[in-house]
């Protein structure tokens, strides 16, 4: 080669270590000229003089719900909260916390009167909510002040334990097995039914229901010592009304049986518009079953879905929302 060797240093024991060699620095000029280039790559980097480096946090409103006896309905960003004679009414998109209003039945009209069942009446968009207490009224109530805009006193016997939405029919139940079917007609002179105007239609069911639903037009009931089969096959039976058509009569429907688990008691129910002809079940131990409505109503197929009980389920979509009794919740596609 005839590259000179690279130069070397001697350096006997005991002496001095030579003095450190000082690395190649850029004149100003050649920094100047850099920073004029583009070619410096601390110009690449994002300015963090203001960055933050506090963790982010997520407002979540504080809205509380006593369990066991609270009735919550929502629709849009408006959240009311009935629990015995107390109501109040949140808006999720102003402030969660604090209530838009509070109200009182005592207030309404009604001493003492609990708050049982709660639901937005037919024909409103949300607005007028109806409300059913322990006494056995029924009471309108209006969306964004808690005014009283209708009442019928004592329209039920005993506690309306549930009130229902159809089309532009309203269905009420309480727990001696008497439903009132609300339905607007001509001689109501108005379109949407009216606890002052119509004249509600009496149906008669069993009494002390502990599952009712209204689904696909039809009111679906079940308890839990109505079953059938016996063993790990014991099934609970599933009687469904039309309410709607004056002198019908129930009919019985059972759930198919599970070849390997008990399937438990009916806890929900729910309807999915993608699916429109069937409609799920709910039950104790984990399972959903799925009924054709036009074969009867009849049981299709029973699946397990989870090892706890279902205790809820609402079709979204073409999937459905399932809450567990340890507080899980999950959504299922049914599509598949």
């Amino acid at each position: 080669s005839k590259l000179q060797p690279p130069p070397t240093r001697t350096i006997a024991p005991g002496d001095k270590l030579p003095p450190a060699r000082r690395t190649h620095t850029p004149s100003s000029d050649e920094e100047s000229g850099a920073e004029e280039g583009g070619d410096d790559p601390r110009m690449l980097l994002p300015d963090a003089s203001r960055a933050s480096r506090r963790p982010p946090t997520i407002r979540t409103p504080k809205m509380h719900v006593p369990a066991y006896a609270a009735q919550v309905i929502v629709a849009g960003n408006r959240v009311l909260v009935a629990t015995h004679h107390h109501l109040r009414c949140f808006d999720l998109a102003r402030h969660a916390d604090v209530p838009i209003w509070v109200g009182d039945t005592k207030e309404m009209g009604v001493r003492d009167a609990k708050v049982t069942a709660l639901e937005f009446r037919a024909g409103s968009a949300g607005g007028v909510v109806w409300a059913g207490t322990k006494e056995g009224h029924l009471i309108e109530l209006h969306m964004d002040a808690g005014e009283v805009t209708g009442s019928k006193f004592g329209a039920h016997a005993g506690a309306v334990t549930h009130i229902f939405r159809h089309r532009k029919a309203m269905v009420s139940v309480d727990e001696s097995g008497k439903v009132l079917v609300f339905e607007p007609t001509a001689t109501s002179g108005s379109i949407v039914p009216s606890l002052t105007y119509t004249a509600p239609r009496v149906y008669r069911i069993a009494e002390k229901q502990e599952f009712v639903k209204l689904l696909g037009g039809l009111l679906w009931t079940s308890v839990r010592s109505d079953t059938n089969g016996s063993g790990p096959t014991t099934v609970p039976i599933v009687r469904i009304y039309d309410v709607f058509t004056p002198g019908s009569i129930a009919r019985t429907a059972s759930v198919l049986p599970s070849t390997t688990h008990h399937v438990g008691a009916v806890t929900s129910g729910t309807l999915l518009q993608s699916h429109a002809g069937f409609a799920y079940l709910g039950h104790e131990g984990g399972f959903i079953s799925i009924w054709n409505l036009a074969a009867g109503p009849e049981c299709t197929d029973v699946v397990k879905v989870s090892s706890s009980d279902v205790l809820s389920l609402e079709g979204v979509g073409m999937r459905l929302w399932a809450g567990g009794r340890t507080g899980v919740i999950c959504a299922y596609d049914v599509s598949s």
